[in-house]
């Protein structure tokens, strides 16, 4: 029966009608269910008891929501302002009642006088069960989750010219109706085609600064923020991709490194700037405030578009082409194809696949990120650390591992497995957030069952809003251990741009070692005149102080859970040797760092398989500047120190 439908040249009767109804059906499913998820929402809802909650200041209590699987686009959790919700979406039952009180700030919460709560920050959850609170009580929050509007507007945008074809497919003697499918699709595939550059090229547009809306970023940095050009947005900057969302230009003319980091910034400035998260971090080259020196400074943006359009548009364009060659549309798309049903049900779905397991194939073939199996002597590596440790945490033949941020970076692993006694990967990202660090280490112990875990406990990292992540550049997707979610790598244009530059770089011998990559100890100058630089700046600027809130809620969210789940497994806690002028006060960045070892035994009270190495106030480190190049950064000979130190077990804080 098939065989037959498939050779006759033109369904007639009851198959084109009950072929076109299924595509209205469908376009109007599709129309409701993106109105309604765009509009109206859905809720989600989180369960959890008050030992789970972070008891705050008074009868105020802290409950982080997992948010990771819905704040991602095409959603986003609906909870603050930039949604126009500020959280009042929000609702918070306590044994199944719904609390009244929303969006409650935190001086009342605290207080306490009745059950209460605010919903900030995507994640934040705060609340307070009131001056008696019952025992024990089941406590829910439920926010709401929406698709986001651009896409929604595309969806829905697609779905009705899907409608509007399939009703002109149902007067196939019509040449008006068969003109008005090929406008449809023809439509269709502009509209794909037009997105699709938005979201791979973009628009490079000019914003002036306006001197009034900076802020300070002490003590020589500042801050500016960037209106979102919607339906685009503008991204961040990826120093491993070489992409810049932001140039800062002075008087016309650009200036500065675009991925400079908060720190080098705030501390060095030089005209250092960078773009991500609806900010300008920014500093001018000489470190004179723009808003006085006279000068006129614009930012050149990159946005983009979501992805996600474009794949709404040729999803409907393929839907609207297939049931044409269904029903023996006479239109452009039955000229061009072979007017056969059988060639398009099915050479052409086959050949379709045909295209994507072979571009797999020679993606895993290539393998950019080392995924599969372990680079050679000298290879390629992409440039982009949290991509590049995804794939080596699985495959490079190691027993120990080293995570942290760049002042750990100068570990030379062959020699680190010498002083150690185990194989050991650097598997250190700069200006990663001990979120991110935890991820990377529960891949290896997961996937690779490493023995030893060195960490470097970086206070000044620590130090920051617990759970802290770098927005949209940490590829969460590669650590999960679920190989499905691989494929969001795998069919990405970075995807095919770091197979193209491994190729290129394998066949022109353009290739390194592991072990020589980011030790930027052997290309960077250390000396008194660049400490020096860094505490002048900061002279009259009080030292930071240690955040013992901070740092304990990030033991608990990032550290603690790692060292229970994996018992066997040692893990090797240390400070790192930090130059004495971190601690200078004024002009220094932290103060009161003998507390941090304190709160770390503190945290992991009832653990035995971790020790800590404390490395601050080795005189013969801390005091020469020779060793340093800022406050935190020191030579790699420093780094050679900590590893036989460790291993001879000298330095150790005891609990």
């Amino acid at each position: 029966m098939v065989d037959n439908i498939l050779e006759s040249e033109r369904p007639e009767g009851l198959s084109r009608q009950w072929a076109v109804a299924a595509l209205i059906t469908i376009a109007l499913a599709v129309i409701a269910a993106a109105l309604f998820v765009g509009l109206r929402g859905f809720a989600v809802g989180q369960q959890f008891s008050l030992a789970e909650a972070e008891r705050q200041e008074g009868r105020l209590f802290l409950q982080r929501l997992d948010v990771g699987s819905w704040e991602r686009p095409p959603l986003h959790v609906l909870d603050a302002a930039r949604y126009g919700s500020s959280g009042t979406a929000t609702e918070f039952y306590i044994n199944g009642r719904r609390v009244a009180d929303g969006r409650v700030s935190k001086g009342p919460l605290s207080e306490g006088a009745r059950p209460g709560y605010l919903h900030t920050g995507v994640q934040n959850f705060y609340f307070t069960l009131g001056p008696e609170p019952p025992a024990n009580p089941l406590l829910e929050a439920r926010f709401l989750v929406r698709l986001d509007r651009e896409v929604m507007i595309a969806t829905v945008a697609a779905a009705a010219l899907l409608l509007t074809g399939g009703l002109l497919l149902l007067a196939p003697g019509s040449r008006a109706a068969r003109r008005g499918v090929d406008v449809v699709l023809l439509a269709l595939a502009v509209a794909a085609g037009a997105t699709a550059w938005l979201a791979v090229e973009g628009v490079r547009y000019r914003e002036s600064i306006d001197p009034a809306a900076v802020r300070a970023l002490a003590p020589v940095g500042y801050f500016y923020p960037i209106e979102q050009p919607w339906p685009l947005y503008v991204p961040w900057s990826d120093r491993g991709r070489g992409f810049v969302a932001g140039q800062l230009l002075e008087d016309g003319w650009p200036v500065g490194d675009p991925f400079a980091g908060t720190d080098e910034i705030r501390g060095q400035g030089g005209g250092a700037h960078f773009v991500g998260g609806g900010l300008l971090r920014f500093s001018t080259p000489d470190n004179s405030d723009p808003a006085a020196n006279g000068r006129r400074y614009e930012v050149e943006l990159t946005a983009l578009l979501s992805p996600y359009v474009p794949a709404a548009f040729a999803a409907t364009l393929l839907l609207l082409s297939l049931a044409a060659y269904a029903v023996g549309h006479e239109g452009i798309a039955r000229r061009l194809a072979v007017p056969r049903p059988r060639t398009v049900a099915i050479v052409l779905p086959a050949a379709i696949m045909a295209v994507v397991v072979g571009y797999l194939g020679w993606l895993v073939r290539i393998d950019p990120l080392h995924m599969f199996a372990p680079p050679a002597a000298r290879d390629y590596f992409v440039p982009d650390e949290q991509y590049r440790m995804a794939g080596l945490v699985r495959t490079w033949p190691y027993k120990a591992i080293i995570v942290g941020t760049s002042i750990s970076q100068n570990f030379y692993m062959e020699e680190a497995g010498e002083i150690l006694g185990l194989p050991t990967l650097n598997a250190t990202i700069a200006g990663s957030y001990p979120a991110e660090q935890s991820e990377l280490a529960r891949a290896a112990l997961r996937d690779h069952g490493a023995e030893r875990v060195l960490w470097e406990y970086e206070l000044a990292r620590f130090n920051l809003e617990p759970g802290r992540l770098r927005d949209g550049t940490f590829p969460f997707h590669l650590y999960d251990g679920n190989p499905l979610t691989d494929l969001e790598y795998g069919f990405t244009l970075q995807a095919w741009l770091d197979a193209n530059a491994a190729r290129t770089a394998r066949r022109t011998g353009d290739v390194q070692a592991l072990d020589g990559i980011n030790k930027w100890g052997e290309r960077r100058e250390f000396g008194p005149h660049l400490v020096g630089e860094e505490y002048c700046a900061r002279q009259d600027q009080p030292a930071g102080d240690i955040d013992a809130v901070d740092i304990r809620q990030n033991i608990r969210l990032s550290v603690r859970p790692l060292v229970e789940d994996f018992p066997e497994t040692e893990f090797v806690f240390f400070i790192p040797a930090y130059s004495a002028l971190m601690h200078a006060d004024p002009g220094g960045r932290l103060a009161d760092t003998e507390f941090a070892a304190r709160i770390l035994h503190e945290e992991l009270a009832g653990l035995s398989n971790y020790r800590l190495f404390d490395f601050q106030g080795i005189v013969r480190f801390a005091g020469d500047p020779e060793l340093y190049r800022d406050a935190s950064h020191y030579h790699p000979t420093v780094n050679s120190y900590i590893l036989e130190a460790i291993a001879a077990g000298r330095h150790v804080v005891p609990p």
